[in-house]
């Protein structure tokens, strides 16, 4: 990725700032977090890990049936189609470090997610 792309991550997990401050509160408050939601204001997706890896999560039949349900609930109210699943084959092609994967594996948490909001 380039270093002008609106999605550009940072040359390596933890470069910038915002980040590194947000990856050292859930390290140090991680037995208390149950969830890690990301909100994002960027497409119609509710994503989950890994995006730097083609595998699936631990607890993969939990997330894809919240996810599911959260999808279904969307359109009812909002009539608008989300998309779902992996980052991996949903959004972006491995190797991509997001902060979702880095709250998964770095912290463990049991269910981390970042949902990609519609435009208003």
């Amino acid at each position: 990725m380039h270093p002008c792309d609106d999605t550009y991550c940072g040359p390596f997990p933890e470069s910038e700032p915002e980040v590194k401050a947000v990856a050292t509160f859930l390290r140090k408050h991680r037995k208390h977090i149950r969830a890690y939601l990301s909100f994002h204001a960027y497409a119609q997706m509710l994503l989950y890990p890994y995006s730097y890896k083609y595998a699936t999560i631990p607890n993969f039949s939990c997330v894809e049936s919240a996810a599911y349900k959260a999808v279904n609930a969307l359109q009812s109210v909002y009539g608008v189609q989300y998309r779902y699943g992996p980052a991996s084959t949903t959004l972006c092609k491995p190797p991509r470090m997001e902060r979702c994967c880095f709250s998964k594996d770095l912290t463990k948490m049991p269910t981390v997610t970042w949902c990609h909001l519609m435009a208003s």
